[in-house]
């Protein structure tokens, strides 16, 4: 295996983002057999143990289970874009999603149905560089980023989701308005810490535990009751 046929790209060079895609296309040509040097298998095909596809909105309205699915022709994809970010961890995510099923010589509305083979996605964490000058604003940043991204648990670095922060005991002071009496609550839930706007962000040492604090005492709550008996309420934070 002569691995000089993989095409290199050079950051800083003006066509950076153009070799990026003819390297993914070569790359792609060269799964198709397979790298056991590198440890690489063929691409040719992608093995789904299971697949259950939904039902469609045409002639296809019933769902559909397969067994030990095959798919075919990914070493053959045509790359139009390819973008690399800067990643804390250079791992992939692979989860199994909807795919490509391609009907040949059948029905015209029988043509194509599906998405995609698989989605993956990266641990993409901005870094800051605490000696340059907008040090502060790129914490906001990178903060503002990490909190969409643990609107579920990532478990390969070890973090918990924020939807929900559970605050084990959490006491409310009076308010000015209808709500001026003490309230305390067991095993509170806060939702919505994901979708919260960060426009400010200071570096101190702080626990998880200290986070999820500060956030419950400095946070503006709008209180959902269902009025179902056995619900529980249901508090949607707003951040100041």
């Amino acid at each position: 295996m002569n691995t000089s046929n993989f095409k290199q790209c050079h950051r800083r060079a003006q066509d950076f983002d153009k070799c990026l895609v003819e390297a993914a296309q070569i790359g792609l040509k060269q799964f198709a057999k397979g790298i056991p040097e590198l440890g690489l298998p063929s691409i040719e095909p992608v093995t789904d143990r299971h697949l259950v596809v939904p039902p469609g909105s045409n002639i296809l309205m019933l769902e559909q289970k397969w067994e030990k699915w095959e798919s075919h022709g990914l070493s053959t994809g045509i790359v139009s874009k390819f973008d690399i970010e800067p990643v804390i961890d250079p791992r992939l995510i692979v989860e199994p999603g909807p795919v490509v099923v391609q009907f040949e010589q059948n029905f015209e509305n029988w043509a194509s149905y599906g998405l995609s083979t698989a989605n993956v996605s990266l641990f993409d964490f901005k870094k800051c560089d605490r000696k340059s000058n907008d040090f502060n604003q790129c914490l906001v940043t990178a903060v503002q980023g990490a909190i969409k991204q643990l609107e579920k648990p990532i478990p390969e670095l070890g973090l918990p989701s924020l939807e929900p922060v559970r605050d084990p005991h959490l006491t409310v002071a009076p308010g000015s308005n209808i709500l001026h009496f003490e309230q305390n609550y067991e095993n509170f839930d806060n939702y919505g810490f994901s979708t919260a706007t960060v426009s400010k962000f200071e570096q101190t040492n702080f626990t998880p535990d200290d986070l999820a604090q500060i956030y419950s005492k400095r946070s503006i709550f709008d209180m959902i009751d269902s009025k179902e008996p056995g619900k529980p309420h249901r508090f949607n934070p707003v951040s100041e």
